[in-house]
Parts: C-alpha cells; sequence; structure tokens
C-alpha cells in the first residue's frame, strides 16, 4: 500500500514539474530561445502519431502542425 501511495505521489510530482507549452512559449519570447517550445511540440507530434488510429497495410503514418492543431494522415511508404 505505501508502494502505491509512493508511485501516486511521485507521478503527481513529476507532472506538476512540468511547464505547460504556453509558459514554454512565454518564456521563449523572453529569452530569444525556442528549443525547449522545439522540443515539446516534437514530442507532441510523436505522441499523435501514436496514438491516432492505424494505417491500412502499405501506408505509413504521419503527422504536421497546421495552424488549428497536428494533424495526421496515411501516406504511400517510400521504398529506399
Amino acid at each position: 500500500m505505501k508502494f502505491l501511495i509512493l508511485c501516486t505521489l511521485m507521478f503527481v510530482v513529476g507532472c506538476a514539474a512540468r511547464p505547460t507549452l504556453e509558459q514554454l512559449e512565454d518564456e521563449a519570447n523572453t529569452t530569444g530561445n525556442w528549443t525547449a517550445v522545439d522540443r515539446r511540440e516534437d514530442v507532441i507530434k510523436k505522441r499523435h502519431e501514436t496514438t491516432a488510429p492505424g494505417c491500412p497495410v502499405g501506408l505509413s503514418k504521419k503527422c504536421y502542425e497546421h495552424h488549428s492543431g497536428i494533424q495526421c494522415y496515411c501516406i504511400q511508404r517510400t521504398h529506399r
């Protein structure tokens, strides 16, 4: 029981410590360093690629940032 409480507490503290994307953007506007914003947007894009519905066989899922948010599409795989 103590282990479960400890895990829950660690999870809550870990999530609370992460700044929001809006906070990162505000800081980037002040400092001019957009690295953290770019990293967070990449994480969000990758999360969308893994959680969006799958594609049929022979197609790959790719996600792109649009003005309305991140959109995922099934595209033809390229052969190398």
